[in-house]
């Protein structure tokens, strides 16, 4: 008979370097690869395309859209003149008569909204022309998409690029400006591109000219193009730090880093003119009234825990605040944590040798970590105006993205080492953790689909907490698609309405429904004075938005549109006892009460009438200024 001798300690599980991600796929042949490209490319543009419609109109579509439809039609008259051998579209008149328009902001993304325009409205006619313009804006975003699925995957994994772009996905203000016609997803996916064309420089020949042409097209899109070399500096200033200590053993010399600069120095101020037709005429004062214009930008008031900031401007730290609050909480925790991974690379110990071997993930962890905090840093520290929530610094969220990934990596590596259960030959679970990780971001966001803007996480308490605590609960000056459809559908017919407190921005943009449409065109956007309904839109940044309040609190109201519980516009009507004029209004305090008042309907309402805003509330000086 046998005996058992005593029993044997655990074996101690493996360690994390066991369970690697696997080689990056850099060979031509690799399918599996390819599939997973195409893959996201559709299902990214599916998803976008398919909620473009439910996606309020802002106001600054109505900068933008105009000036693209004239860029792009001066591009067509171009080409067909061309063929023809007439070249006077090129001549100054024709040019400046196309490119005047919204001339402030430079010409990249205009120029893909008035091609997606071209195509999908004015020769396909499948969609209306607001809609067509921003399919524009979604090709940058799935383009954005296609970037941040390809550096994930061949740095930190497949694993972690599926992971990186759901996130991406999930992120409401990002998902949001990913529909829109306006410039900000189009600065975020530029400006990555540059970052990706000069991580792929590290070791092509061919790369390096695509950085310094990336560099110009990012310039091309935004005033913020320009600042995305600052990560890239920062980066190779440690990379060259490393490289004097290790000698020969970096994979980024001296020369391949001066490379790439001398290509960007080169390339990006030839490609920024060629993209720009506004300035190839009298190109040095031109430039000069583009600085002069973002340098003396008019000030537009931000809602910060309760005070409006104008001038001066609202604190540094209201960027990262405002970021924190309107990410998903798991996002920003895997996030904050790949940040730290690549951040520790920066201590002392770290900086003497290269932890897991030059080019290790730690280091490309560090690379965006320094995209993140400069594309924030930027906006909270240059002494520049702070407004519009998150909108400012949207070229933050890729390289976030990216670094949650590649937390969400970690994280299932020390699922594997630590527990066998996770080691096992079917990885079903992998998909599953990651669900259940984007799950309250998602759920979350359908809660205040679609008012995007509306989105706060529970660290704030949600939407009724960001409310209390005296933070935006949306702007832009939203023209919501819920209020068009109800008064396509249900409103009373020929019914003149008004919007307060900013009813000129409703002016411009109702229109744009009304030939798409979607609006019935006995609907008329008059003066609050000549209004039959008046729709207040809850936005406490403005100073008399308490006093109209109170104002119209007592006409009957007919719908109110809530998110979260919490209302985003009222609709009051104004059909019976109208009095004539109102008494002048006290000063309103800059500290606001911590919330307003609750909306009753009141039968009688003997009320006088609100006056126009008063002075220095902001008022978007003509239809060809844009916001920056």
């Amino acid at each position: 008979m046998m005996m058992n001798g005593p029993p044997q300690p655990a074996a101690a599980p493996p360690p994390l370097e066991a369970f690697a991600p696997p080689p990056p796929p850099r060979r031509r042949r690799d399918w599996r690869y390819f599939f997973a490209c195409l893959g996201v490319v559709a299902v990214t543009a599916a998803i976008l395309v398919s909620t473009l419609d439910a996606m309020g109109l802002t106001d600054d579509d109505d900068f933008y859209v105009p000036a693209a439809k004239d860029y792009i039609t001066w591009v067509e008259q171009a080409v067909k003149g061309a063929l023809k051998g007439d070249f006077n579209s090129f001549r100054k008149a024709d040019v400046d008569r196309r490119f005047n328009n919204n001339h402030e902001h430079p010409a990249v993304a205009k120029l893909v909204m008035g091609a997606t325009w071209l195509v999908f409205n004015k020769w396909l006619g499948w969609f209306g022309q607001i809609d067509a313009a921003r399919l524009g804006i979604i090709l940058f975003a799935v383009f954005l998409n296609y970037l941040i699925f390809r550096f994930t995957w061949e740095n930190f994994g497949p694993r972690a690029a599926f992971f990186a772009v759901a996130a991406f996905l999930t992120f409401p203000r990002s998902f949001f400006h990913s529909h829109v016609g306006t410039l900000d997803i189009a600065t975020a996916s530029t400006s990555f591109f540059v970052a990706y064309a000069a991580w792929r420089a590290e070791k092509s020949r061919a790369w390096i000219v695509i950085a310094g042409v990336a560099f110009g097209v990012a310039i091309g899109t935004k005033l913020n193009g320009p600042f995305a070399v600052l990560p890239l500096v920062a980066y190779w200033l440690y990379r060259w730090r490393q490289s004097a200590v290790l000698k020969d053993a970096s994979t980024l010399r001296f020369k391949r880093m001066l490379a790439i600069g001398l290509a960007m120095a080169i390339l990006a101020l030839p490609v920024f003119i060629a993209l720009w037709p506004w300035v190839w005429f009298d190109t040095l004062d031109r430039l000069a009234g583009f600085f002069r214009f973002h340098y003396r930008h008019y000030g537009i008031r931000l809602l910060y825990f309760g005070e409006v900031y104008l001038k001066p401007f609202a604190p540094w730290r209201a960027p990262f605040v405002y970021a924190a609050v309107t990410m998903p909480v798991v996002t920003l925790v895997l996030g904050l944590y790949g940040f730290w991974q690549g951040l520790r690379q920066l201590l002392p110990g770290n900086l003497r040798r290269f932890p897991k071997g030059p080019g290790a993930p730690e280091d490309y962890a560090l690379f965006c970590a320094f995209g993140a905090f400069f594309a924030i840093g930027v906006v909270a520290f240059a002494g520049t105006p702070k407004y519009g929530g998150v909108k400012l610094f949207q070229p933050m969220y890729p390289f976030f993205a990216v670094l949650a990934g590649y937390a969400f990596e970690l994280l299932v590596r020390r699922l594997q080492a630590l527990w066998p259960i996770f080691r096992q030959e079917t990885r079903a679970w992998v998909p599953a953790v990651g669900a259940l990780l984007l799950l309250p971001g998602l759920l979350g966001m359908m809660r205040v689909y679609p008012f995007m803007l509306s989105y706060f996480s529970p660290l704030i308490g949600n939407l009724p907490g960001a409310t209390e605590a005296g933070m935006e609960r949306q702007y832009y000056d939203m023209c919501y698609r819920t209020t068009i459809a109800w008064w396509d559908e249900q409103g009373p017919a020929r019914a003149r309405i008004a919007y307060e407190p900013n009813n000129v921005e409703y002016r411009r943009t109702y229109p744009w429904y009304k030939r798409d449409g979607k609006l019935k065109h006995d609907i008329t956007v008059v003066e609050p004075d000549q209004a039959e309904y008046l729709i207040l839109t809850h936005e406490r940044r403005w100073s008399h938005y308490f006093e109209l309040l109170n104002q119209y609190r007592q006409y009957p109201v007919v719908r109110t549109q809530k998110a979260w519980g919490v209302p985003l516009y009222t609709v009051f009507d104004l059909r019976k006892d109208r009095p004539p004029a109102r008494p002048p209004r006290p000063p309103v305090p800059r500290k606001l009460p911590a919330r307003p008042p609750a909306i009753k309907p009141v039968l009688n309402p003997p009320t006088p009438r609100p006056s126009p805003p008063q002075k220095g509330d902001k008022v978007k000086p003509g239809k060809k200024r844009g916001k920056g």
